[in-house]
């Protein structure tokens, strides 16, 4: 078979969406806050699009000034009329300079786009629009460990553990692990000391020797400047080493007792109990000395905490002697401790969120408006549409303003269709789930997308990215559009009853339960069914788990 590279002409039917379409969906799909970013970066690419109160006050001030005239008081001042065709060379030549800054052609003639200071860097005003992360646990813990008074071999030691520290605060790899890293680290830096040297042996230079040049070389703000001092001290006038970089580091091993050592310097930082290894350490090290219940807590904490996790007071109060009043209150006051101490400097930021959608009750009755105050509104510019009717403008300048009021257009009409598919969305669920919004969650239907595209006459998929990151701000709070469309479950007279109203009733219930007497899952079950729902134990177990409530026994106060 012959293996050849050739062109060849083929006829065949493909479908593909218009650029239209695109766009539409893609607009579709937007939350507010980028949709805003969208419409920015358009304002400020597209000269023909303008925000119709900037088109209102323009149409205003030519009224006005035909209404004064020329010679009347207050009067602006005459307007001199100029070459349209200037205005408009200008602006595409500032444009284009901006395409040929962002994207630069090589000599292939393919497109690169350019990510040094002369263009833009698309990745670099990402990052810039990034808000700033918080301060992370390992730059709290350095900033504090910074200002100890310890020896260099311990703060190379504990500098390695802060940076081991999980994001709860815990240090969970050995320490055998810890002292073999620090080693690492110390083999790295010896042998970085040697190399120099070596550079500095092969370079000629009368005024200084190789030891000399290398010694100056070193940063006097960099970490483990005394190690890196001894190694050079080790060598000869001309840079040559009698010892190799492993020989060197037997005079600096890392045992575990001196990682121990490190490790009670970082357990003694805020927050409390941070660098420990398990769940008892954590809370044996938010244990204040004074405490008058210090030896009684540390007890617990260190033979019960399994039985105080299962609500096993009597079992406590038996072994422990004590009280039943004296257990729940210890108890209660280790509770109070953070078994998680590093979770508060985690870094997350809140996500912000505005609503695209707003129901109020209006005279007895839910009404639907669309948040569009923080989107503007656009229009196209009358002077560029003037312009464009303007003989004695330039075919160039012509087919400029053409092709940018078309893309005006487009973006004005894919905003427009998204507005009108959300209005029409966020009406119907309204409709469909009255009860919700009369009654409370208890009451919310069963919903698929599939239904309300049906009454729509949309397709499903239309529905799902129309209520994507979408928010409705209703009077019994603020929900994502996705909240309202939840699965079912079969009722014992063959009603659908959502799932999402099954697992609130669950709640309830227990939240009304004696807690003396707490209700077990089978007893959910039993009272569900009297209610007419007829639900299995392992799905109540099922969603009693997933809102993170404990079983019946754990429930129970003594």
């Amino acid at each position: 078979m012959r293996m050849e590279i050739r062109l060849q002409n083929r006829l065949e039917q493909r479908m593909k969406l218009a650029p239209q379409i695109i766009q539409s969906i893609e607009i579709l799909q937007l939350p507010m806050l980028d949709l805003q970013e969208v419409i920015k970066a358009e304002l400020e690419e597209n000269p023909t699009l303008e925000m119709e109160r900037e088109v209102q006050e323009e149409t205003k001030e030519k009224e006005d000034r035909l209404e004064l005239g020329p010679g009347s008081e207050g009067a602006a001042d005459p307007v001199v009329e100029t070459d349209p065709n200037a205005d408009l060379e200008r602006t595409i030549q500032i444009l284009e300079r901006q395409e040929q800054e962002e994207w630069g052609d090589n000599s292939s003639g393919q497109w690169m786009q350019r990510g040094d200071g002369e263009g833009r860097d698309k990745k670099l005003e990402a990052l810039q629009n990034t808000p700033a992360r918080g301060g992370s646990l390992q730059d709290h813990l350095y900033s504090q460990f910074s200002l100890l008074e310890m020896s260099e071999r311990i703060r190379r030691i504990g500098r390695h553990i802060i940076y081991n520290v999980d994001s709860n605060g815990y240090i969970k790899i050995p320490l055998a692990d810890v002292a073999a890293s620090v080693e690492q680290y110390l083999l790295e830096k010896i042998q970085e000391v040697l190399e120099r040297a070596l550079r500095f042996t092969r370079d000629e230079d009368p005024q200084q020797t190789p030891k000399e040049r290398t010694f100056n070389s070193l940063d006097p703000e960099g970490d483990d400047l005394e190690l890196q001092r001894w190694v050079v001290c080790s060598l000869n006038d001309d840079g040559s080493s009698l010892k190799t970089a492993e020989e060197m580091l037997q005079a600096h091993r890392v045992s575990e007792a001196d990682v121990e050592v490190g490790l009670k310097s970082i357990q003694g930082l805020d927050p409390a109990g941070v660098g420990a290894r398990t769940t008892r350490e954590c809370l044996l090290l938010q244990l204040p000395d004074d405490d008058p219940d210090y030896e009684f807590k540390r007890l617990l904490i260190e033979s019960f905490l399994e039985d105080i996790g299962a609500n096993k007071l009597p079992k406590i109060a038996k072994d422990t002697v004590k009280t039943m009043d004296e257990v729940k209150r210890v108890i209660g006051e280790i509770q109070k401790m953070n078994p998680k101490p590093g979770a508060t400097y985690s870094g997350e930021s809140v996500p912000y969120v505005v609503p695209d959608v707003l129901v109020e009750y209006v005279e007895g009755r839910y009404e639907v408006r669309l948040e569009d105050a923080y989107i503007p509104r656009l229009a196209i510019s009358p002077y560029c549409r003037r312009i464009l009717g303007d003989r004695g403008a330039t075919e160039k300048v012509r087919d400029f303003i053409r092709k940018k009021i078309e893309s005006a257009k487009r973006l004005i009409g894919a905003i427009q269709q998204r507005q009108h598919t959300l209005y029409r969305i966020a009406n119907e669920l309204v409709r469909i789930q009255q009860e919700f919004f009369a009654h409370g969650v208890s009451h919310l239907k069963p919903l698929r997308m599939q239904e309300v595209a049906d009454n729509l006459g949309i397709h499903v998929s239309t529905v799902s990215r129309a209520i994507a990151e979408k928010y409705m701000q209703t009077p019994r709070g603020i929900f994502p559009m996705k909240f309202f469309f939840s699965g079912a479950t079969e009722c014992a007279d063959g009603e659908a009853q959502s799932r999402v109203s099954v697992i609130t009733m669950i709640k309830d219930l227990i939240g009304r339960e004696d807690k003396q007497i707490p209700l077990g899952d089978n007893k959910i079950v039993e009272i569900l069914r009297k209610e007419g729902l007829d639900i299995a134990r392992r799905t109540v177990t099922k969603y009693r788990k997933a809102l993170g409530i404990l079983s019946s026994r754990q429930r129970k106060e003594y």
